[in-house]
């Protein structure tokens, strides 16, 4: 999978918590969209 930092060509990241059984809350990913300088659509597009 691609790195979404090296996608935007930015030395930003940021730290996604995982946990098994749990999806990631629409506005935790608008949180790590935006703290690495990515739109929700191309976070979405680089899966």
């Amino acid at each position: 999978m691609e790195c979404l930092c090296c996608k935007a060509q930015m030395k930003k990241g940021t730290t996604v918590p995982f946990h098994k059984g749990r999806d990631i809350s629409p506005r935790l990913l608008r949180q790590i969209a935006s703290d690495v300088g990515l739109s929700i659509e191309e976070m979405l597009e680089s899966e």
